[in-house]
């Protein structure tokens, strides 16, 4: 049975976070293989050294750390992280910045002729601007993602599970989706609801939520966090209406990032992300939860954010600065992630999954 006989030795990490031994894979239940060892927290200093397996099955490749954080446990690696703080306020000066408007109206008229949102300008208007978004295809992958790739759907209901502090479940309700948001992060969830935000804490399956109570679910880098994937797509799978959608992105560890910065690659995150998912391999278990047209791509949404911070992460590991430099060859590598999607769909550092509940 897939993720059978995984032990559960308690081991105790600094005297602090402990872990148990996962030596199975959870996607097939196949062994694993060694890929990074002795593992530092690079990001919000959680204690602890941490290995990394990945499945040996070629059709699998699932990524997980061995040992594995307990439940009981995990919110220590979480003390000192980003979450916890809200995003900076958009500058005043933006509303004057002619660049900047420019890509706002690309954008919405974009959103409005791939995803049928709301569009101030005329039809043939709206597709002449909007079709400039392909000559930005650096662009275009966060344009999708701002919306995770959902099409409109004027007041249907909207679940974001991870939500934060709420910026991207506030720009769903501007585009028309009656929103309820759902994190662990007490000061996220408070700083969310001074915004106005319907938001709830702790974990999905406690909020007991009736069935079929929404017509969409985003899971935004949030799936690599979950003890369980299962049961959490069996729980989104319960909450949707039939023809509902579940939209999840979560980091690649097939994409060029990883290959290009192994051990020192974002995506890894230690002891936080505790699996990580191909492309197919996450479709597999989605389409497992009862989930039917489930279709998966890698993307480049964030790649310039994530590789700035892996060429960071290396440099610091090899003693040096590299923070003049690290926005251009950031852009350079996302420049080169895109174009080798051309050849390899598995490029993207980021997995994406759509699927429909039947």
């Amino acid at each position: 049975m897939p993720g059978g006989g995984v032990r559960h030795r308690e081991s105790r990490v600094e005297s602090r976070l402990r872990a148990s031994a996962q030596p199975l894979c959870y996607a097939c239940g196949g062994p694993g293989e060694l890929l990074h060892a002795g593992l530092r927290d690079a990001i919000a200093k959680a204690p602890g050294e941490w290995t990394v397996k990945r499945c040996r099955d070629p059709d699998c490749r699932l990524v997980w750390m061995d040992p594995m954080p307990l439940p009981e446990d995990i919110h220590m690696a979480y003390e000192r992280y980003y979450t916890h703080r809200d995003p900076d306020d958009p500058p005043t000066a933006t509303s004057s910045n002619v660049l900047r408007r420019v890509y706002a109206r690309i954008e919405e008229d974009y959103l409005s002729q791939r995803y049928g949102y709301p569009s101030e300008r005329s039809r043939l208007a709206a597709t002449l601007s909007g079709s400039l978004a392909y000559l930005l295809p650096l662009h275009r992958a966060n344009m999708d993602f701002g919306v995770m790739c959902l099409q409109s759907r004027p007041f249907g209901t909207l679940l974001e599970i991870g939500c934060g502090s709420g910026a991207a479940l506030q720009m769903m309700a501007n585009r028309g989706w009656r929103v309820r948001g759902l994190d662990f992060d007490a000061q996220a969830v408070e700083s969310a609801r001074r915004k106005g935000l319907s938001v709830d804490l702790g974990d999905v399956r406690a909020q007991r939520y009736a069935a079929q109570s929404f017509d969409a679910i985003t899971m935004n880098h949030v799936i690599e966090h979950a003890h369980d994937p299962r049961s959490l797509l069996r729980e989104c799978h319960r909450l949707l209406v039939p023809g509902g959608a579940l939209a999840i992105a979560t980091p690649n560890p097939d994409g060029l990032g990883h290959r290009w910065f192994g051990r020192n690659w974002r995506g890894l995150e230690t002891p936080r992300h505790l699996y990580l998912y191909p492309p197919r391999t996450l479709a597999r278990l989605v389409a497992e939860s009862s989930f039917e047209k489930v279709s998966w791509k890698s993307t480049i949404r964030g790649a310039q954010w994530s590789l700035a911070d892996s060429v960071r992460i290396r440099a610091r590991a090899r003693g040096r600065d590299a923070s003049v430099s690290t926005p251009i060859a950031a852009r350079v590598l996302q420049a080169l992630e895109w174009a080798a999607l051309a050849i390899d769909a598995r490029a993207g550092d980021e997995t994406a999954v759509i699927a429909v509940k039947g």
